[in-house]
C-alpha cells in the first residue's frame, strides 16, 4: 500500500491525526475495496433500476392512461359517424321530390308525420261506398 510523502512543513500533531484516522479506518478498508471490486456488478443494476422505476414505470402507466382515452374516443367517434350518417340519410330524402310530396300530404292530413325524421307513409285510400 502506498502511504503518502510527508513533507518537513507537516505538523506532528497532523501526522499523529492521520495516523489515528489509518488506525480507525482499517478494519473498514477490506469491505470498502470487496465494494469497489463488486461495483461493476450494482452500478449497471443500480442503473436499471433507475430506469425501470423513473422512466418504464410512469411510461407504462401513461400507456394505459392513453389506451383509455383511445377508446373513450373510439366510442365518440362511432356516435359521431352514425349521427353523421343520420342527417345524410335525412339530406338525401329531403331532396327527394317523393319524399317532400309525402311529407306534404302527411302534413295536409294531420297524420303528425312532418316532424319525423323518418319517411312518411302515404296515407290509406278512402274505399268509396
Amino acid at each position: 500500500m502506498l502511504e503518502p510523502l510527508r513533507t518537513g512543513s507537516e505538523s506532528s500533531a497532523a501526522a499523529g491525526l492521520r495516523e489515528r484516522l489509518a488506525q480507525r479506518l482499517a478494519p473498514h478498508r477490506p469491505r470498502a475495496e470487496r465494494w469497489l471490486k463488486t461495483a461493476p456488478v450494482w452500478v449497471p443494476l443500480l442503473f436499471a433500476a433507475h430506469i425501470a422505476l423513473l422512466g418504464l414505470l410512469p411510461a407504462f402507466l401513461e400507456s394505459r392512461r392513453l389506451s383509455a382515452e383511445e377508446r373513450a374516443l373510439g366510442a365518440r367517434l362511432d356516435a359521431a359517424n352514425e349521427r353523421g350518417q343520420q342527417l345524410e340519410r335525412l339530406r338525401r330524402a329531403q331532396q327527394d321530390p317523393v319524399y317532400l310530396e309525402r311529407e306534404l300530404r302527411a302534413a295536409r292530413f294531420g297524420t303528425g308525420a312532418a316532424n319525423d325524421p323518418s319517411p312518411a307513409a302515404t296515407p290509406a285510400p278512402v274505399e268509396p261506398r
